[in-house]
């Protein structure tokens, strides 16, 4: 799952590299819209049906508050990658 996470974030990168060039955006700006302004990276600690404890990671990107307050939530999933959340 990792591998896709990281190719799902090269596309996006991409996408938005592509776009903002033929947008004549600066580099600088470019690089303000693909880097997260924030990342945080957390574990959760969970005690199962069977009362065994498990770990879980959680992320949450914040990409860009210029027009305001951050949008999104944060995604819990055993298959989910950082890159995956990013992206």
């Amino acid at each position: 799952m990792e591998s896709q996470g990281k190719k799902m974030l090269e596309s996006a990168q991409a996408l938005i590299t592509k776009t903002a060039e033929k947008m004549g955006l600066e580099s600088e700006m470019i690089k303000r819209l693909i880097e997260p302004e924030f990342a945080h990276e957390f574990a959760l600690t969970i005690t199962m049906d069977n009362g065994n404890k498990k770990v879980f990671k959680g992320w949450r990107i914040q990409h860009n508050s210029a027009l305001g307050p951050y949008k999104g939530g944060i995604r819990f999933h055993h298959d989910t990658v950082r890159e995956e959340v990013q992206a």
